[in-house]
């Protein structure tokens, strides 16, 4: 079964009409109500939770019918439908009701469908707006107005901003901790405070001590009245974790009451990232259970693969805020674009959507986004198969195999990165290479960690998805 994409009202005094273009809806996977005039729309627009109307030029012929209409119910948008002759006409009701044109009879149903799942994107993203201002005000625009289960965890590191409790976001790479934790800090009564950051898995664990605990330098010593940010939390040697305790203990409100070996006391809230769950990495003894007991408020973040009904959200989310910078005019992403980034399990999460879709904008020669500007994705390489492609069929084979395997290297160097945030030893690890041999691998096949990766150890930056 075809999962609901959304609630439409198609209102027609023609009877054919209305059930041909019903039709073509309840394929692409809507819910379909029709009407047989405008008192049948308002009717329902009181009644039933749509997210858009479209209403046959006909009906609203009359002078202020369609804005009558929009005014009913400002918040869902209107599709005027029109034959081919009467386009024009049609089009300039539809900007007056900040509507769109949809042409009958159905000459073509991919492009009907694309406009209708564009304006309940775009009807959803409003909602999410308007019910939630407050955390985007605080979000700086970042993605926290995309999506509504973004929103409720925002609120919940909001209130856990004004507690001096210690913090643990979880989630695999890409879900958006460090936006997370970002929020955080720039809250309560710490947010006036300066910020630390240590990724402890990005510095050798031989110089970890003295970047977190020297006495004059230390980022523990620095993040004085302020957080202390520690990403990848399971990765800091166990030994370094139980010393971060002590700093906990005993109050168990994340604010250091004394040291060991005699270090000054530092007022501090800590906030831990971690890739997995705190449970799990409690289990596996990775992660010192006492520090666990001291993570109070904990913040879990689930992978894009559960989401899957807000990856269209998202998707035109970056796609609002990349195509201006890369001098692009795109006005919508194709329906079988959607189709292909939904059947994704996308295991570098928000950070590997944004780079596909960056990297489709940069490649797109239209104002649609097609499935050919998907090129760069590495599912090209990992779920062809065997198959083979006309061009290496022309090739000999030996000259074809070379390009396989160069086509092949190239898109899983590109997957690791894109999975990883562009952190080469974590990557390298996922390859079970060494991190100087897969250096050479990347240099090789022309791929580099996306730019502005954070340093390993830095105040935490205005902007970043980690």
């Amino acid at each position: 079964m075809v999962a609901s994409r959304g609630q439409l009202l198609v209102a027609s005094g023609d009877a054919n009409e209305r059930r041909a273009l019903a039709r073509v809806l309840l394929a692409a996977g809507f819910q379909v109500l029709t009407a047989p005039d405008l008192d049948g729309v308002h009717a329902a627009l009181r009644t039933s939770a749509l997210d858009v109307v479209c209403v046959a030029l006909g009906l609203v012929a009359e002078p202020h019918a369609l804005e009558r209409l929009r005014d009913a119910d400002p918040r869902v948008p209107v599709a005027v439908a029109a034959p081919s002759e009467a386009l024009a006409r049609a089009a300039a009701l539809a900007r007056s009701a900040a509507g769109f044109v949809v042409q009958v009879p159905v000459e073509a149903p991919e492009v009907m469908v694309a406009g209708f799942e564009r304006a309940v994107a775009e009807r959803a993203l409003r909602a999410e707006r308007a019910a939630h201002r407050d955390v985007d005000a605080l979000s700086r625009g970042e993605l926290l107005e995309a999506s509504g289960l973004v929103v409720r965890l925002a609120r919940q590191v909001v209130a856990f901003a004004e507690l001096d409790a210690a913090v643990v976001v979880s989630g695999e790479p890409g879900t958006g901790k460090r936006t997370f934790a970002r929020l955080l800090c720039e809250h309560g009564r710490r947010a006036a405070g300066p910020v630390r950051l240590c990724d402890a898995g990005a510095v050798d664990p031989s110089v970890l001590e003295g970047e977190l605990f020297d006495a004059d330098t230390g980022l523990l010593r620095r993040a004085a009245g302020g957080t202390l940010v520690v990403a990848r939390l399971e990765r800091l040697p166990l030994p370094l974790q139980q010393r971060l305790h002590q700093h906990l203990w005993p109050a168990g409100l994340g604010v250091s009451r004394g040291a060991a070996g005699g270090q000054a006391a530092a007022d501090v809230r800590l906030c831990a990232l971690t890739d997995e769950p705190v449970r799990k990495l409690c289990a596996e003894r990775r992660l010192h259970e006492p520090l666990a007991v001291r993570l109070a408020l904990r913040l879990e973040l689930p992978p894009l693969r559960r989401r899957r009904d807000e990856i269209a959200l998202f998707a035109y989310d970056f796609l609002r805020r990349h195509a201006p910078r890369l001098g692009r005019t795109i006005r919508r992403i194709g329906t079988e674009t959607l189709r292909r980034l939904r059947a994704r399990d996308w295991p570098g999460n928000l950070t590997e959507l944004e780079d596909v879709v960056v990297r489709a904008v940069a490649a797109c020669q239209g104002e649609v986004l097609l499935p050919r500007d998907l090129e760069g994705l590495a599912e090209r390489a990992l779920e062809s198969g065997a198959g083979v492609g006309e061009e290496l069929g022309e090739l000999p084979y030996r000259a074809a195999k070379a390009r396989a395997v160069q086509d092949f290297d190239g898109a899983y160097v590109r997957y690791l990165l894109a999975a990883t945030g562009g952190r080469r030893r974590e990557a390298a690890r996922r390859a079970g290479l060494d991190p100087a041999n897969f250096r050479r691998l990347c240099h090789r096949v022309g791929a580099a960690p996306p730019a502005g990766q954070d340093p390993p150890n830095c105040v935490l930056p205005p902007a970043g998805r980690k």
